[in-house]
């Protein structure tokens, strides 16, 4: 009878053992993950989303440089190639004060070039 006994002592403490150590594994591997791989991986996105946007911003100042360099007058296709952009569409006055671009009215109530991303 003893000898079951100190058989069960044994085996739970074992148990005990390797639930404790196990844990521990646990506490220490999630500590890990969330302090240093998610950490290091949220820091890197946001160094690559501000990367993003500052080249995106001097893209956007790059084209309106351009705009100011160029005579507006001449023929829009050679223009658009000159500058490198994907579309260039000339609006009149009157038809921009009540488009639907917030950036082209603010233009032309301002009266001034403006630059920006809806």
């Amino acid at each position: 009878m003893k000898i079951h006994r100190l058989k069960t002592r044994i085996l739970l403490a074992f148990l005990a053992i390797i639930f404790v150590l196990g844990v521990s594994i646990f506490a220490l591997g999630f500590y890990v993950i969330k302090e240093d791989i998610y950490a290091r991986a949220k820091r890197q996105v946001g160094h690559y989303l501000d990367s993003a946007r500052t080249v995106y911003s001097s893209e956007i100042e790059r084209i309106g440089n351009a705009l100011e360099l160029v005579d507006l007058n001449s023929d829009l296709t050679v223009l658009q190639q000159k500058i490198g952009l994907d579309y260039l569409y000339r609006v009149e006055v009157e038809e921009a004060k009540t488009g639907p671009s917030e950036i082209v009215r603010a233009c032309v109530e301002q009266g001034k070039a403006i630059g920006g991303t809806r």
